[in-house]
């Protein structure tokens, strides 16, 4: 029985290199080398010409003198400019040039039934929801984007008054599980009317009422939990809410806001709403700031501003 071990032995390398060997052959190279190309590092510094050695998707090393590993597809960079990819700080999920989830508009995921003990929150309050939940892009929708120069954007929800949070994504086809980039999740908020079938609060007063009450209700039920978890016994467990629950966790940690505002008035009134919370607030403005640029540079908070650059003027000679 021994001396048959060895043959045996023999054959399953031999079957195991026939079964894995292609795979291997097949399979796209992880380390990359762009060289000989025009590097811009920043602003003012510029390499003429040097190496950039990519693995695994993230840039490893860049220089002008740099060691190629053994195991990297080298490119050849000549006459090219290799240059950072910008970042897309704000980009909505309705604006995603065009981009749709494979299963249609994306409203959310679904409510869960509710439970028994459980409390069902206002239908725009969402702050348990993410753009990572059960969203998929199909097609090159990143395409205008990478014309441009941007190779991530911070997508966020763009419905409701807590609209929950938000995700750095990489530009590209996939599962947004996939595509997600390490990066900070963002409750995002917005003074949103309701209009139409969006229900109440349907005035400006009402949803500055509900915004004010909703973080009210969610330090209470933060409260209210660590409380009876302390001391389960002859106390009343609070009716379970997987909304205020989030809220009142991305509270205790100090995790950010974004307010998205329309208006310089509403920056004012979103800075004024963070003053009174003490949140880690973020703004998104509107382009008006420079009408009341005192007022809000006082306020002392990271703005988000929209960039256009005005049409082209058609001339006339005659």
């Amino acid at each position: 029985m021994r001396r048959m071990q060895y043959p045996v032995l023999i054959a399953l390398l031999l079957l195991l290199t026939i079964w894995i060997g292609p795979a291997l052959a097949e399979e796209a190279p992880r380390v990359h080398a762009i060289e000989g190309a025009r590097i811009v590092l920043e602003p003012g510094r510029e390499i003429e010409r040097g190496t950039v050695v990519i693995r695994e998707g993230l840039i490893e090393s860049v220089g002008e003198r740099v060691d190629i590993p053994a195991d990297a597809r080298i490119w050849d960079g000549e006459g090219l400019t290799v240059y950072p990819g910008l970042i897309e700080p704000y980009l909505r999920i309705g604006r995603l040039l065009g981009a749709k989830p494979v299963s249609g508009e994306w409203k959310g995921p679904p409510r869960e039934p509710r439970l028994p003990g459980t409390a069902d929150g206002h239908p725009r309050v969402r702050p348990e929801r993410g753009v990572v939940d059960e969203l998929e892009f199909s097609g090159d929708w990143w395409g205008d984007l990478h014309e441009l120069g941007f190779t991530s954007a911070y997508v966020l929800p763009d419905s409701g008054i807590f609209r929950g949070r938000g995700a750095l994504l990489g530009l590209r086809s996939g599962r947004v599980s996939a595509l997600r980039l390490p990066a900070a999740e963002l409750q995002c908020l917005a003074y949103d009317v309701g209009l139409g079938s969006m229900g109440h609060p349907r005035s400006l007063m009402g949803v500055v009422a509900l915004m004010r009450q909703t973080l009210h209700d969610a330090r209470w039920y933060a409260e209210a939990t660590r409380i009876y978890e302390e001391h389960p016994v002859g106390l009343e467990r609070p009716e379970l809410n997987r909304s205020l629950a989030v809220l009142g966790a991305h509270l205790e940690e100090g995790a950010g806001f974004l307010i998205e505002a329309a208006d310089v008035l509403a920056v004012l009134r979103a800075g004024a709403f963070v003053r009174e919370f003490e949140l880690n607030g973020l703004l998104r403005g509107s382009g008006e700031e420079y009408k009341r640029v005192g007022d809000v540079a006082a306020l002392g908070l990271p703005l988000v501003l929209p960039l256009a650059f005005p049409e082209r003027p058609e001339l006339k000679y005659e």
